[in-house]
């Protein structure tokens, strides 16, 4: 697996002053496998990815990095309305609009 830096994840826990160890603890993981998700060694599940936005109280959609690369998909080339489509979340955008996003059982 490619490591995948899960940056959004860190900003997010920095920003509430909770430190790697808290957030094992809550978790109930050692350290070592909590720092390992966070610089994207080991992938984080549906369920931690939940319990970390909970933790952090912040919309999971602020912290979700997926851990594969991002597609584009355009459905009309002349105004580049599309589709981004990652590996769990489908960020569906319009040209001109907000994003809005589509959980798929993550």
């Amino acid at each position: 697996m490619q490591n995948r830096t899960k940056y959004r994840l860190i900003e997010a826990r920095n920003r509430t002053g909770y430190s790697q160890e808290y957030m094992s603890n809550v978790l109930v993981m050692d350290i070592s496998s909590y720092s390992r998700r966070e610089n994207g060694q080991v992938k984080i599940s549906g369920k931690e990815w939940q319990k970390m936005s909970d933790i952090l109280e912040v919309p999971l959609e602020d912290i979700y990095e997926s851990e594969e690369s991002m597609i584009m998909i355009f459905n009309d080339n002349s105004t580049g309305n599309g589709n981004i489509v990652t590996n769990n979340v489908s960020i569906v955008y319009t040209a001109g609009q907000n994003m809005s996003y589509k959980s798929f059982g993550i």
